[in-house]
């Protein structure tokens, strides 16, 4: 019996409520790749190393979904274990990755074996351990072949990235600024603010850029900027740049996090504005 823990995010863990998933009744043609491999032509594709994600998105790769597995592959409560899932971590990840359209996966994490405490009852103010569940977990980025779509994805991650001349040159050939990455829904000025990019968050503005664009949370660039921490001198540039660009004071509490409290040590506004 395979028991699978499939997020969006880089982060897994277990839950009492599991949902079982069907076999496969072959594997799936997607694609594992790893990094400092090639990618295998699809399509038309050219073949590149894949030695960064910049790589693949300048050959016309574009990331769709992040995959975390979690499969319990034994349960031991007494010797000797007993065998649970007839599928690896790998090959239920590159199940999920073909029902969400991808053809090929990077792994971070491949078959990475960790040991689980059973407790009974599993919740409770009182419980024990019984045993341990055997859980094997792959990651990875799935990925697919949309040359029509890689520009606005590669100013995402040049964005994020801090490449002005890359943000700039695709600016100017006509990629808007206000691509979104489906993932998160993030913008290009999200991430350069929030990786204290101040000169393209300046170039992201001068083209367009709209200040006070909100993610899937309804979080801003200057949100991203001014109330996380560590609150760099860097990341406080890119703030008052969105500040003197007119960007509206988040709301506080934002979403009921408080790590987002405008606090004075968190990039305060200038005097004068």
């Amino acid at each position: 019996m395979t028991y699978v823990f499939v997020l969006a995010l880089l982060f897994c863990q277990p839950s009492p409520g599991a949902i079982e998933a069907p076999a496969a009744p072959s594997p799936p043609e997607v694609q594992l790749q790893r990094y400092g491999e090639p990618f295998p032509p699809v399509d038309g594709a050219a073949t590149v190393s894949v030695l960064s994600d910049g790589e693949l998105l300048r050959a016309g790769w574009i990331a769709i979904a992040w995959l975390d597995v979690s499969v319990r592959r034994q349960e031991c409560r007494a010797d000797p274990c007993r065998d649970l899932a007839p599928d690896d971590a790998t090959t239920v990840l590159r199940r999920e990755a073909a029902a969400a359209g991808g053809a090929n996966v990077t792994l971070f994490q491949d078959r990475i074996l960790e040991s689980r405490t059973i407790l009974e009852p599993p919740s409770g103010p009182t419980c024990y351990a019984v045993g341990t569940w055997v859980m094997e977990k792959s990651r990875g980025t799935v990925w697919r072949f949309e040359p029509g779509l890689a520009p606005g994805r590669r100013l995402l991650w040049a964005a994020e990235n801090g490449e002005l001349a890359t943000v700039e040159r695709l600016l100017g050939e006509g990629v808007s600024p206000e691509t979104v990455d489906p993932r998160l829904q993030v913008r290009p000025l999200h991430l350069a603010a929030q990786r204290a990019h101040a000169e393209v968050v300046r170039a992201l503005l001068r083209h367009g850029a709209e200040v006070d664009a909100q993610d899937g949370s309804g979080r801003t660039p200057l949100a991203y900027a001014a109330f996380v921490e560590p609150a760099t001198p860097a990341r406080c540039r890119a703030a008052d740049l969105l500040r003197r660009a007119g960007a509206r004071e988040p709301a506080w509490p934002d979403h009921g996090n408080p790590i987002d409290f405008p606090a004075p040590s968190r990039c305060p506004v200038r005097a004068g504005r």
